[in-house]
Protein backbone atom coordinates (compact mmCIF):
# COMPACT_ATOMS: atom_id res chain seq x y z
CA UNK A 1 0.00 0.00 0.00
CA UNK A 2 1.49 3.69 -1.04
CA UNK A 3 2.22 5.69 1.80
CA UNK A 4 0.65 9.42 1.26
CA UNK A 5 1.92 12.36 3.15
CA UNK A 6 -0.36 15.45 3.91
CA UNK A 7 1.25 19.14 4.51
CA UNK A 8 -2.35 20.78 5.06
CA UNK A 9 -2.96 22.95 8.22
CA UNK A 10 -6.87 23.04 7.42
CA UNK A 11 -8.68 19.91 9.49
CA UNK A 12 -11.13 19.86 7.12
CA UNK A 13 -9.48 19.68 3.85
CA UNK A 14 -6.98 16.91 6.08
CA UNK A 15 -10.38 15.18 6.81
CA UNK A 16 -11.33 14.90 3.54
CA UNK A 17 -8.30 14.18 1.52
CA UNK A 18 -7.49 11.25 3.67
CA UNK A 19 -11.40 9.83 3.42
CA UNK A 20 -11.07 10.16 0.18
CA UNK A 21 -7.35 8.75 -0.65
CA UNK A 22 -8.16 5.76 1.92
CA UNK A 23 -11.30 4.94 0.34
CA UNK A 24 -8.62 4.48 -2.89
CA UNK A 25 -6.21 2.35 -0.95
CA UNK A 26 -3.70 4.58 0.00
CA UNK A 27 -2.38 5.22 3.92
CA UNK A 28 -2.46 8.55 4.77
CA UNK A 29 -0.55 10.30 7.46
CA UNK A 30 -1.51 14.04 7.96
CA UNK A 31 0.63 17.03 9.43
CA UNK A 32 -1.05 20.15 10.11
CA UNK A 33 2.09 22.64 9.67
CA UNK A 34 5.54 22.78 8.13
CA UNK A 35 7.67 21.33 11.14
CA UNK A 36 5.55 18.24 11.30
CA UNK A 37 6.03 17.89 7.85
CA UNK A 38 9.21 17.83 7.36
CA UNK A 39 9.75 15.43 10.83
CA UNK A 40 7.01 12.90 9.58
CA UNK A 41 8.75 12.99 6.18
CA UNK A 42 11.80 12.04 7.95
CA UNK A 43 10.38 9.34 9.89
CA UNK A 44 7.73 7.93 7.36
CA UNK A 45 9.20 7.68 4.33
CA UNK A 46 6.39 8.39 2.60
CA UNK A 47 6.15 7.11 -1.50
CA UNK A 48 4.07 11.02 -2.02
CA UNK A 49 4.11 14.02 -0.21
CA UNK A 50 0.76 16.24 -0.97
CA UNK A 51 2.38 20.03 0.30
CA UNK A 52 0.04 22.94 0.76
CA UNK A 53 1.77 26.19 0.53
CA UNK A 54 0.37 27.96 3.01
CA UNK A 55 1.03 26.75 6.18
CA UNK A 56 2.02 27.86 10.29
CA UNK A 57 5.39 27.66 10.57
CA UNK A 58 7.23 27.96 7.58
CA UNK A 59 5.71 28.12 3.61
CA UNK A 60 5.21 25.48 0.88
CA UNK A 61 8.73 26.69 -1.04
CA UNK A 62 11.00 26.64 1.91
CA UNK A 63 9.88 23.03 3.56
CA UNK A 64 10.15 21.72 -0.60
CA UNK A 65 13.56 23.17 -0.45
CA UNK A 66 14.44 21.44 2.81
CA UNK A 67 12.34 18.00 1.53
CA UNK A 68 14.66 18.17 -1.20
CA UNK A 69 18.21 18.42 0.98
CA UNK A 70 17.45 15.72 3.17
CA UNK A 71 18.81 11.79 1.99
CA UNK A 72 15.65 10.47 3.07
CA UNK A 73 12.92 12.61 0.85
CA UNK A 74 15.43 14.01 -1.86
CA UNK A 75 13.51 12.00 -4.75
CA UNK A 76 9.99 11.60 -2.61
CA UNK A 77 7.54 13.04 -5.37
CA UNK A 78 5.49 16.23 -4.06
CA UNK A 79 2.32 17.32 -5.46
CA UNK A 80 1.45 20.81 -4.44
CA UNK A 81 -2.20 21.68 -3.28
CA UNK A 82 -2.72 25.05 -2.29
CA UNK A 83 -4.74 28.11 -3.00
CA UNK A 84 -2.14 30.15 -4.66
CA UNK A 85 -2.08 30.89 -8.13
CA UNK A 86 0.79 32.80 -8.82
CA UNK A 87 2.70 31.42 -11.95
CA UNK A 88 6.18 32.81 -10.70
CA UNK A 89 5.92 30.83 -7.88
CA UNK A 90 4.31 27.56 -9.74
CA UNK A 91 7.40 28.46 -11.83
CA UNK A 92 10.10 27.85 -8.70
CA UNK A 93 8.46 25.12 -7.65
CA UNK A 94 8.82 22.97 -10.99
CA UNK A 95 12.41 24.02 -10.69
CA UNK A 96 12.65 22.56 -7.10
CA UNK A 97 11.35 19.33 -8.63
CA UNK A 98 7.04 19.05 -8.06
CA UNK A 99 5.43 16.70 -9.53
CA UNK A 100 2.14 18.89 -10.06
CA UNK A 101 0.26 21.84 -9.09
CA UNK A 102 -3.67 21.72 -8.20
CA UNK A 103 -5.62 24.29 -7.05
CA UNK A 104 -7.84 24.29 -4.34
CA UNK A 105 -10.60 24.58 -5.20
CA UNK A 106 -9.36 20.74 -6.47
CA UNK A 107 -11.48 18.48 -8.13
CA UNK A 108 -11.34 14.98 -6.63
CA UNK A 109 -10.70 13.18 -10.01
CA UNK A 110 -8.04 15.69 -10.79
CA UNK A 111 -6.18 14.93 -7.85
CA UNK A 112 -6.74 11.02 -7.86
CA UNK A 113 -5.14 11.10 -11.69
CA UNK A 114 -2.16 13.57 -10.79
CA UNK A 115 -1.59 10.74 -7.58
CA UNK A 116 -1.71 7.92 -10.22
CA UNK A 117 0.32 9.56 -12.67
CA UNK A 118 3.08 10.11 -10.43
CA UNK A 119 3.16 6.79 -8.80
CA UNK A 120 2.64 5.41 -12.74
CA UNK A 121 5.83 7.53 -13.62
CA UNK A 122 8.02 6.48 -11.09
CA UNK A 123 7.29 2.47 -11.93
CA UNK A 124 8.42 3.68 -15.19
CA UNK A 125 11.19 4.93 -14.21
CA UNK A 126 12.38 2.29 -11.32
Amino acid sequence: MKKILVIEDEIDIQKILTEILTANGYDIICAGDADLGLQLARKETPDLIILDLILPVGDGLSVLKKIRLTSHTRFTPVLVLTGMDDPKYKEELYKEGIQGYLTKPYNIDSLLYEIHRVFIDETDEG
